[in-house]
């Protein structure tokens, strides 16, 4: 496309083969020792989900006949939609919980939620406490779609308020600490794992069942994230 010369040379494009041309174009931007700060520049950029992406996510959970909501489940999504917009909106943080018992259909709803905030092109993540869950979860709605599915430990070393919603399943969850024995000491934490979920999202929504102990170190309940939300001064 001849008529296109010009910008491509000024915004050149480079594939996965193009390696060695896009090193020496940078070589050619950066030099004199001028590079870390633009590279610490880059490392620190927010990270943002493509709209496609987005839209990819909206698309498989909506497609799945088992994601479809019936009866009270669809007036909870309807409450919990404009409790999420208003937040969004003001752009205050806000904790929504969301409780229920085994069998109510909590995951549909959040999986829901999730989709619909996707459609509106927001950066959500969908995270849960159950390596058996997530994988299954993964495998479901595929490849590009699970890049947004997490587990509670995966935000330690976030940015903060980098993501616009994070849904949290099974928030009963939700341990003291993202640390494991197997954590090298230079990558532990100094935050609660409760701290670390605030700290990585604007809107929180917790699905969670208070009557719920599923293993040991596992301290999700409402009573706590409504405490430590009020420590913060957030809405739930």
């Amino acid at each position: 496309f001849p008529s296109h010369d010009i910008e491509l040379k000024e915004s050149p494009l480079y594939g996965k083969r193009d390696v060695q041309k896009l090193i020496e174009f940078l070589k050619g931007k950066i030099k004199k020792g001028e590079g870390e700060p633009v590279l610490n520049k880059i490392l620190k950029a927010p990270l943002r989900p493509s709209r496609k992406l987005l839209l990819e996510v909206n698309r498989v959970i909506k497609e799945k006949s088992e994601y479809i909501l019936i009866d009270n489940q669809v007036v909870a999504f309807n409450r919990i939609m404009v409790e999420a917009k208003k937040s969004i909106k003001s752009k205050r943080d806000v904790a929504i919980i969301v409780k229920g018992g085994p069998g109510t259909g909590k995951s549909v709803i959040a999986l829901n939620i999730m989709a619909e905030l996707s459609k509106m092109g927001k950066n959500v993540h969908y995270a849960t406490g159950s390596k058996a869950f997530t994988e299954t979860l993964r495998k479901i709605v595929g490849t590009r779609a699970s890049q947004q599915i997490k587990y509670f430990n995966s935000y330690s070393t976030q940015p903060k308020k980098s993501l616009d919603v994070l849904i949290c399943d099974e928030a009963h969850r939700i341990r003291i600490t993202s640390d494991s024995r197997f954590t090298p000491k230079s990558r532990r934490s100094l935050c609660t794992q409760t701290e670390e979920l605030f700290e990585v999202a604007k809107t929180l929504v917790f699905f969670i069942d208070d009557k719920q102990v599923v293993r040991p170190g596992e301290i999700g309940n409402s009573r706590e994230i409504h405490e430590f939300a009020a420590t913060r001064g957030i809405k739930t």
